[in-house]
């Protein structure tokens, strides 16, 4: 089965969290992430690429980087919160067109 993950929520929370554990989960079970698109509040996950004591990021560094899964943050998003992401950045930068595009290719979409 595979998945497409709408990430709304700030990365301080426990709903992050949660986002987290299940996209081990979902990779667990030998299902597939197609995109994790983070969208409002979401976009301040790319802020925390600088921060080397932020555990949960590394593990979504991690888990990214072993399973070839795109990270995506919503332009408009970005643009709203006066954000600009680094070239060197693991997240990328993509309007709604790639969203749609991972939603017409998942099985399931979840939304954090």
């Amino acid at each position: 089965m595979k998945f497409c993950i709408i990430i709304s929520c700030n990365p301080n929370t426990n709903l992050s969290y949660t986002a987290l554990q299940f996209s081990k989960s979902v990779l667990d079970l030998k299902h597939q992430i197609s995109l994790i698109f983070f969208q409002g509040d979401g976009v301040y996950h790319a802020l925390k690429t600088n921060n080397k004591e932020d555990k949960n990021w590394h593990e979504w560094l991690s888990l990214m980087g072993h399973n070839d899964i795109k990270l995506i943050n919503c332009s408009s998003a970005n643009i709203k919160r006066g954000l600009e992401i680094k070239g060197n950045s693991p997240i990328k930068v993509a309007g709604l067109g790639e969203l749609i595009i991972a939603i017409k290719e998942s099985d399931k979409v979840m939304k954090f």
